[in-house]
């Protein structure tokens, strides 16, 4: 039998409107056995659920990862009309590039990087802090 994985959305920077498309209430299930695919096969050292409505298996495909807070580097911001729902735009303003939406969203527990509506308020940790010891990039 599979490891326990409880769904849980408590830390998380989700809007309401979001949150309403998925079930009403999250319930705990169970990791799926391994499943033996062929050594080239991209889905071989993921992890699976079964839906239990459904019954269809999903293969997790992203480990979520934490950005530490370093409260002396951090910058913030808050979301105005400009930046509403554009992770990226505020990347560019801050890192120089665009492709760095992900920071933000990580840093920010965001889930949806098209819904951060005005008002959010956004850590902007340093880039450099991904790559200090134990951060993402880190290795």
């Amino acid at each position: 039998m599979g490891k326990k994985m409880n769904l849980t959305y408590d830390r998380l920077n989700v809007s309401p409107t979001y949150i309403s498309n998925f079930k009403e209430q999250f319930e705990t299930l169970e990791y799926l056995d391994k499943v033996q695919y062929k050594n080239a096969c991209r889905y071989k050292n993921l992890r699976t659920i079964r839906d239990t409505d459904t019954k269809k298996v999903h293969h997790e495909s992203w480990n979520q990862k934490f950005i530490n807070s370093a409260k002396s580097e951090d910058t913030y911001i808050t979301v105005t009309t400009e930046t509403e729902n554009r992770l990226d735009l505020i990347a560019y303003n801050k890192y120089g590039s665009a492709r760095y939406w992900w920071i933000i969203a990580m840093a920010n527990y965001i889930i949806d990087p098209f819904d951060v509506p005005i008002g959010t308020n956004l850590r902007i940790p340093p880039i450099i802090s991904l790559y200090k010891s134990g951060g993402v990039l880190d290795g």
